[in-house]
């Protein structure tokens, strides 16, 4: 658990940094339309905050019965907690999804920032404002799950494969273009950019 405190700052440093400074990089590169997404994934809380909705199905029952048979509220709890997991994986992992497969060479480090922040901001707002209204460690728990696997998913792109990762992304061969550099002797003509 200590380990895990330790990792608290690092996050909270990372939340603050990496929209800014991804969306500041990426206007650098001339890459406008990254303020509108920006701006748009303000309000991405509240069409996840629907999204969870049929979780509530779940947990309402499962907190009726808690205090007289626990055992048969945990068991009704877990299709609702296999659903917040399954559905901030898939929003996690779209957001990641969507920004890589725009990437290019230049933009693909601010865009893996732009994508932990935009998907991991929601998760943290949502379980910040759970927790102040009283509660909410699982909600918190969650959202700093979410961030480590985040990382620990961009550390994988970053160190495993660095510029095929975005022909994998992209489905076409632009990245092992880039790092094999034989499609620039007229195999692959136009796409070694």
């Amino acid at each position: 658990m200590k380990a895990l405190t330790s990792l608290v700052p690092f996050f909270a440093l990372l939340n603050w940094l990496a929209a800014p400074v991804s969306i500041i990089w990426l206007m650098i590169l001339g890459e406008w339309w990254v303020i509108g997404l920006a701006f748009l994934s303000l309000f991405s809380h509240f069409l996840l905050g629907i999204a969870l909705l049929p979780a509530m199905a779940f947990a309402a029952p499962a907190a009726a019965l808690s205090p007289r048979r626990p055992t048969a509220a945990m068991i009704l709890g877990i299709p609702g907690l296999v659903y917040t997991a399954a559905l901030i994986t898939v929003w996690c992992m779209g957001v990641l999804t969507y920004l890589v497969s725009r990437a290019t060479p230049s933009t693909w480090i601010p865009l893996l920032l732009l994508a932990f922040s935009i998907g991991t901001a929601p998760w943290a707002y949502m379980a910040q404002k759970e927790a102040q209204r009283g509660g909410g460690e699982g909600s918190l728990m969650a959202a700093f799950s979410a961030q480590v696997a985040f990382v620990a998913v961009l550390l994988a792109i970053v160190i495993f494969r660095p510029l095929s990762s975005l022909a994998s992304f992209r489905g076409d061969h632009a990245g092992l273009c880039l790092r094999y550099r034989h499609c620039r002797s007229g195999h692959h003509a136009g796409r070694s950019s």
